[in-house]
């Protein structure tokens, strides 16, 4: 395997299951690269998520896990606090005689010798001590079950036989990430700039002070839980039962915090454990080490007070140059579902390790191949770490794919629906069923007046983050979202499907369709339009900072006018009517509000590029600094006159492309901010962003296939990584943004008063869900009400792309593919016919050889389809 984009800390791999995986070979705890850069000082914690439909689980190159849920809001169900005595989990420990050692990177046995792998579902460790050595597997099954599994392989290397207590621990810290709108612990110095440095630093000294600053509070309310402790040696079953001391609202009214933890469990599979201890107190001093050998007895506490724990033991008679298995299954779920669940593994180990159902990640990822060779690992990889981020909400009862990064890891809080629109798109063509439940989820956000929440917190609370109550283009994404995927699933039930307002409780509901034209209503007559044609701007488009760019805010909130709305309703609004149909009152008034909107677009060309925004006082906003976010919308509605659209394509490769080693500056020159909020080049004051470089990418592909593909590897984590190698982030995983080549800091992430993106700079899904929009739209795809378009943007004539949804397989002469519509019914395929093809041509459906049309160098195939099928056209040479 290729691999550039590895940095400096280990090297990608294939593993044993044929996929991607990255071997972690950094001393961190002496090399000084691994020293990175926080709001709270230098750390050298780096992790990589292991996940499935339930659990994202946190892997630590020190060798622990902290598994993280959301059924009820955000909580960590493991986490590591030493104060607490708490280590995290995952861990094996071997006690031997007088020897007791585990497999953690931390205790310095076996520091030479230690192995980590970040792999698909997976965090494996290899750690050897006195000729035994540990291969131990920590993964998340391919399912929608709340558990995690530790398969530990104990080899005996050495002559004679070898009688150990293998010990499988995960210390119980239940910290729920509660909404912190500003982040502060008592270790954060770092807030911004000049004054707001300043400002933050008091305001977090002060919090730190009266014990409320964000950890503070957040551990105090996890010391406010007792544990119930249940255990049947007979079944291998050690059971903590929750129970929070004190007053607690009902059980499914919104709220902060989660008051109802469901039980955790610990199961041995296949075999009968001789020691189940509940509380890591006798077992874990103040340093956070395991003490010797003598304090590894059980422990059968009715109830848990201080440091519970999970932890059970077997003993182990193992033969020379042998080695046995043991499977441990950690759990979190509903005491009724605990033996179902249990049941269910019991009856999978019999047949194969389960470790091997890590294979499944095989059908659940993008395969492509085209171009540099490590843009397929890549494509995989991110396909990973997309699907995997996967969380459950039971406020909503769906799930959801979370943003991710500080905003969700320290701050609390999920949003927007624009970046669930942004996930929903490409999770289309890899997940069908868990888009729609996106979808669903970001409807099930909406009021019956039409308006959409910014963030949400806790159990079923929304707001607007203190300073989005009005943010204005969440209605243009979702409606984008919807009708991608319903014209590339061919699902048009969803239109039908019924769906909540929030909150729940009101028992209130509308169809999908009636949610696409309560959007646009809401849009168009509450936020409406300003005095110079253009959507207004609210408090926030896609910039949320936007409104600190301008003199006076409180005149922009109340009547700046944002081109990027209005560029997003260029593309948006003609999907609608084409959804809906070119007739009715409707369609007749979104085309109005469509000629209005692209005369006001065309007039805020000042002959170099197009303004950003009107600042409310009549001034615009981007005259002498070209913004880059509206751009990819007018070119993707194709609205640009040719010579406006030669003119903008030029300026903006010449000022925001070329000049950046990667990626595509946000905006150039960076605008003088409010307070000098932003610093000049990070976040959205000059910073290189996902989810827009992505749609430049795309976007280009309509001119210049070359460019396009450039883009595409510019915005990849493999040319990050070989730009900063010293960077441990940014390479299996990253930030929604970087700080710009020129700004302090360059290629690392920012921070500012609410956010210390450098604190938690992996697991944004805006890296992930944005490449594989752009990979897919290059490779040609394009839906709509009728059917589906195919017209590569690439550079290259030979590719293939395989995802779950549609199969495609370019060559010289030859297109072939597989498309899994979720409906049956009448489709129209189109093929933009390659320029080389001059002779006969032949197109097969499921094998059948099939009637065409062509003109204007578009293949045109008329179909009634019964779901999956297979077509491939053939060019003739003679």
């Amino acid at each position: 395997m290729s691999n550039y984009g590895c940095g400096h800390f280990g090297r990608w791999i294939v593993d044993g299951y044929g996929l991607p995986a990255y071997e972690y070979t950094c001393n961190h705890e002496v090399d000084p690269r691994a020293l990175t850069f926080t709001t709270q000082g230098g750390s050298r914690k780096h992790w990589h998520q292991v996940g499935n439909s339930r659990f994202n689980v946190l892997a630590y190159n020190s060798g622990f896990v902290e598994v993280f849920e959301n059924s009820r809001g955000p909580q960590w169900l493991t986490y590591r606090s030493v104060e607490q005595k708490t280590l995290g989990g995952g861990i094996a420990i071997v006690v031997e005689g007088d020897d007791c050692w585990c497999d953690l990177f931390s205790q310095g046995l076996f520091r030479e010798g230690y192995r980590r792998i970040f792999g698909m579902g997976y965090f494996r460790k290899v750690s050897s001590h006195n000729n035994l050595k540990l291969d131990h597997i920590v993964f998340t099954p391919v399912s929608d079950d709340p558990v995690v599994v530790s398969e530990v392989t104990v080899r005996n290397d050495s002559n004679g036989e070898r009688r150990i207590t293998l010990f499988n621990y995960w210390g119980i810290n239940l910290r729920y990430v509660s909404e912190s709108l500003i982040y502060t612990s008592g270790r954060r110095t770092d807030y911004g700039v000049s004054l707001i440095n300043w400002v933050g630093r008091i305001y977090g000294f002060l919090r730190h002070l009266l014990w409320c600053d964000t950890e503070q509070g957040r551990t105090s309310f996890s010391k406010k839980f007792v544990y119930h402790t249940e255990y049947n040696q007979e079944e291998g079953l050690l059971i903590l039962v929750p129970e929070y001391q004190g007053e607690r609202p009902p059980k499914w009214v919104p709220c902060s915090k989660n008051y109802y933890p469901k039980p955790l469990f610990l199961k041995l599979l296949g075999q009968k454990p001789v020691s189940a201890i509940c509380s890591g107190d006798s077992i874990i001093d103040k340093k956070g080490n395991f003490r010797a050998k003598g304090s590894f007895v059980e422990v059968s506490k009715p109830l848990v007070k201080k440091s519970p724990c999970l932890c059970l033991g077997v003993k182990l008679t193992i033969p020379r140059k042998s080695s046995f298995t043991t499977t441990f299954l950690f759990g979190y779920a509903e005491k009724k579902e605990i033996p179902k669940i249990v049941s269910k593994y019991e009856e999978e180990i019999r047949k194969q390790p389960l470790s091997e159902g890590l294979r499944g990640w095989k059908k659940n990822i993008v395969e492509f191949k085209g171009g540099e060779d490590w843009v397929s690992r890549e494509a995989a990889w991110h396909s990973y770490y997309f699907k995997s981020a996967t969380l459950y909400d039971e406020y909503f009862e769906n799930h959801l794919l979370p943003q991710g990064g500080a905003y969700v890891y320290l701050q609390g809080l999920h949003g927007g629906p624009r970046d669930f629109s942004l996930y929903a798109v490409p999770m289309t063509y890899l997940d069908p069923g868990l888009a729609r439940e996106m979808l669903e989820y970001v409807l099930r956000w909406m009021r019956p007046s039409g308006e959409l929440a910014y963030s949400g917190s806790g159990f079923g609370k929304l707001g607007g983050a203190a300073v989005h109550n009005r943010p204005s283009d969440h209605y243009l994404f979702i409606v984008w979202a919807i009708t991608e995927y319903i014209f590339a699933t061919r699902d048009f039930k969803f239109l039908e499907k019924k769906v909540p307002f929030y909150p729940r409780e009101k028992g209130l509901f509308s169809t999908v369709a009636e949610r696409i034209k309560l959007s646009l209503k809401f849009l168009f007559e509450e936020i409406g339009f300003g005095e110079h044609g253009l959507l207004k701007v609210g408090d926030g488009d896609w910039n949320d900072g936007i409104s600190i760019m301008v003199p006076n805010r409180s005149r922009f909130l109340k009547h700046g006018e944002s081109l990027f709305n209005s560029a997003l309703a260029l593309y948006v609004l003609p999907r609608v009517i084409n959804l809906f149909g070119e007739q009715g009152s409707f369609c007749k008034f979104l085309k109005d509000k469509y000629d209005s909107l692209l005369r006001a677009c065309l007039n805020s060309w000042n002959g170099r590029w197009f303004y950003r925004a009107w600042d409310g006082g009549g001034k615009p906003l981007g005259d002498r600094n070209l913004f880059l976010e509206p751009v990819p919308w007018l070119f993707l509605s194709k609205v640009l006159p040719e010579k406006v659209a030669e003119k903008l394509l030029e300026n903006v490769y010449r000022i925001l492309d070329k000049p950046s080693p990667f990626g595509q500056y946000l905006v150039y020159p960076p605008v003088r901010t409010l307070l000098n909020y932003l610093e000049k080049g990070w976040d959205v004051n000059g910073g290189i962003w996902f989810a827009i470089d992505f749609l430049l990418t795309w976007a280009y592909g309509l001119y210049d296939a070359k460019n396009a593909w450039t883009s595409l590897i510019k915005n990849s984590m493999a040319h990050h990584a070989n730009l900063y190698p010293n960077l441990w982030y940014g390479i299996w995983s990253g930030p929604d943004a970087y700080n710009a080549d020129y700004a302090k800091r360059p290629g690392e992430t920012y921070y500012h008063l609410p956010t210390p993106t450098t604190d938690f700079p992996v697991m944004n899904l805006n890296l992930h869900a944005n490449f594989l929009t752009a990979l897919i739209k290059l490779c040609g795809i394009e839906p709509d009400a009728e059917g589906l378009t195919i017209a590569p943007k690439l550079p290259f004539q030979n590719f293939s792309l395989k995802t779950p949804l549609i199969e495609l397989r370019m060559k010289e002469y030859q297109v072939e593919g597989a498309y899994t519509p979720q409906c049956s019914g009448p489709i129209c395929l189109r093929f933009r016919k390659p320029v080389h093809w001059h002779h006969q041509i032949r197109c097969y459906i499921n094998d059948e050889l099939v009637k065409y049309d062509l003109e204007n160098s578009t293949i045109t195939v008329n179909l009634n389809v019964d779901k999956w099928f297979r077509f491939r056209i053939i060019h003739i040479a003679p």
